[in-house]
C-alpha cells in the first residue's frame, strides 16, 4: 500500500498539479482532509480516497497501516512515521515569527522519521534547507507538459496575464500600485478565489482588472488568449505556469527571481525592480508592440528536455519501492 498525505492542502494550487504529476499511473491510497475542494481526474481506478477530520485522525489512519510509502508532496511530514517522503517547494511558508515555528516543525518530522526530502529547485531551495541535508535529498523539479487545447476566443479587453492568487508572494499590489491606472484594465489574473484574490479585486477591480476563474477555462487557454505573461512574485518554487507560457510563444517579463533565473534565464525579459518592469510593459501596450512580439522556443526546449528528465527520475526513485 502506498499512501499520499493531501491533509494538508488547502486548494487547488501548484502542490496540487505537482502531485497529480507524480502520483499519475500510481496505485495510491490517497488521504484527503474532509470538506476538501480538490477534484481529481474522473474514472481513476488506481486511486482509493480516504478522509480524515483531524491530525489526530491522520496519524492514527497512518500509523494503523502496513504501507510501503508515505508521500507528502507538501512539507508536512508526520514525525516518527517510517518510509516517508516530503516535499519543500519554497521558502515562503517559513518567513516570520509563524514560518520559524513551522520550519522547526518541520526539522522535528522530517529528521524523528528520517524522511526523503524533494527539493523541486536546486537554488534557493537547498540553501534554504541546508540544515536538512544529512537525510536524503531528491531533485524532483516540475514535469512540464502542455496538453491540447482548443484555442477560446478572448471575451475580456486583456492583454496581460498573471497567473495565480495562493498567497501575497505573488506581490500583485506591489505592480497595480506603480502602473498607470488605464494599463491595469489590461491584465488578468487567473486562479481560484481564495482571501488574497478577494484584497486584490476588491482593490483594483475598480480599474478594471479582471479575475478569471479555473473553472472558466483550462490554464493552457488562458495563456493562449493573453499576448503575454507577467510575474514579479518572489519565492517561488518553479513557475510551472510560466515554462507553458514559453512553450506557447507568449513573451515572459520576470522580477530578477533566483529561482526564476534557474529555470527561465535566456527565456524570458528579467527586470531588477517591479517599477522597471512596470515602465517596460505599459510601454508596449501603449504602443502595441506587445501584440507583435514573438519568442524562439526552440532554446527552451532543451531546458525542458533535462527538467522532465529529472522529474522522471525522481518519480522513479519515489515510488520505486
Amino acid at each position: 500500500m502506498k499512501l499520499v498525505n493531501l491533509f494538508f492542502l488547502k486548494g487547488m494550487n501548484g502542490m496540487f498539479f505537482y502531485c497529480l504529476d507524480y502520483i499519475a499511473d500510481q496505485e495510491v491510497v490517497i488521504i484527503l482532509r474532509k470538506g476538501n475542494n480538490l477534484k481529481f481526474p474522473p474514472n481513476n481506478k488506481k486511486y482509493t480516497f480516504v478522509e480524515v477530520s483531524s491530525f489526530l485522525e491522520l496519524v492514527w489512519f497512518v500509523f494503523t497501516r502496513k504501507y510501503e510509502l508515505l508521500y507528502c508532496p507538501t512539507p508536512h511530514p508526520i514525525p516518527f512515521a517510517a518510509k516517508q517522503v516530503i516535499t519543500l517547494h519554497d521558502v515562503f511558508p517559513f518567513i516570520g515569527f509563524k514560518g520559524t515555528v513551522k520550519y522547526l516543525l518541520l526539522l522535528i518530522g522530517a529528521v524523528s522519521s528520517r524522511a526523503k526530502i524533494v527539493l523541486i529547485n536546486k537554488s534557493l531551495a537547498r540553501k534554504i534547507f541546508t540544515r536538512l541535508i544529512p537525510l536524503k535529498i531528491i531533485y524532483g523539479p516540475n514535469s512540464i507538459k502542455l496538453r491540447k487545447e482548443v484555442l477560446e476566443v478572448r471575451k475580456k479587453d486583456f492583454k496581460i496575464g498573471l497567473i495565480g492568487t495562493d498567497s501575497s508572494k505573488k506581490n500583485y499590489e506591489k505592480l497595480f500600485k506603480v502602473l498607470p491606472v488605464d494599463i491595469i484594465k489590461k491584465f488578468a489574473i487567473y486562479g481560484n478565489i481564495t482571501d488574497y484574490s478577494h484584497q486584490i479585486i476588491a482593490r483594483f477591480g475598480v480599474h478594471g482588472l479582471t479575475h478569471i476563474q479555473t473553472e472558466e477555462c483550462s490554464l493552457e487557454n488562458f495563456i493562449n488568449n493573453c499576448e503575454g505573461i507577467v510575474s514579479v512574485a518572489t519565492g517561488e518554487g518553479f513557475g510551472r505556469p510560466i515554462a507553458l507560457s514559453i512553450l506557447l510563444g507568449k513573451p515572459v517579463f520576470l522580477i530578477n527571481d533566483p529561482i526564476f533565473k534557474e529555470f527561465f534565464d535566456g527565456s524570458s525579459r528579467f527586470y531588477n525592480t517591479i517599477e522597471l518592469l512596470s515602465e517596460h510593459i505599459s510601454y508596449l501596450i501603449e504602443s502595441g508592440k506587445i501584440s507583435s512580439m514573438t519568442i524562439e522556443t526552440e532554446p527552451f526546449l532543451k531546458k525542458v528536455e533535462l527538467i522532465n528528465k529529472s522529474f522522471s527520475l525522481a518519480q522513479k526513485e519515489i515510488f520505486s519501492v
